[in-house]
């Protein structure tokens, strides 16, 4: 019951008000950018991070707990980075609203956490397969960030060719 209401209580809060996807997606397009596409990098992830929540409960746990714990910092870096030149439209966006408060991430991963002890204490999963889900879960953003950065070198080669 305790992973229910959890994974529960994380979808709800995802789609609150709507869709942080959608959220984030008009937020870049108020600022007069152009939505494209999700490229491979970003879809390959995306089957990455499904695999991890959907493995055995112990990796789940894990994978959920490093992911949360990584949406706060990086929600907060690309605050700071768009803040610096965009700041009107920044402090008033409801993904930045939700996402910054501290009902946002870190709230996700407190929660996390209190799953994870639950579940250990009634010995649903080990330690163990917490710490695997926990470094797969950075491993497929390490994975991520350099498939972005190999994109984005492709890109300046071939604007410059």
């Amino acid at each position: 019951d305790t992973w229910r209401a959890y994974i529960k209580s994380i979808i709800h809060e995802d789609n609150m008000p709507s869709s942080h996807c959608d959220m984030f997606k008009s937020f870049i397009e108020s600022l007069g950018f152009e939505v494209s596409e999700i490229p491979e990098s970003a879809a390959a992830f995306n089957q990455k991070m499904l695999a991890g929540y959907m493995a055995p409960l112990g990796h789940a746990l894990g994978y959920a707990l490093a992911v949360e714990t990584e949406a706060d910092f990086q929600i907060a870096l690309v605050f700071a980075a768009l803040r610096a030149r965009y700041e009107e439209q920044v402090e008033t966006t409801e993904f930045f609203r939700v996402h910054m408060s501290e009902y946002g991430e870190e709230l996700h991963a407190q929660e996390t956490c209190v799953a994870i002890e639950e579940l250990l204490g009634q010995g649903l999963c080990t330690e163990g397969e917490i710490r695997l889900g926990f470094q797969q879960a950075i491993a497929d953003t390490r994975d991520y960030m350099r498939a972005i950065r190999a994109s984005i070198h492709v890109g300046n080669v071939a604007a410059v060719a």
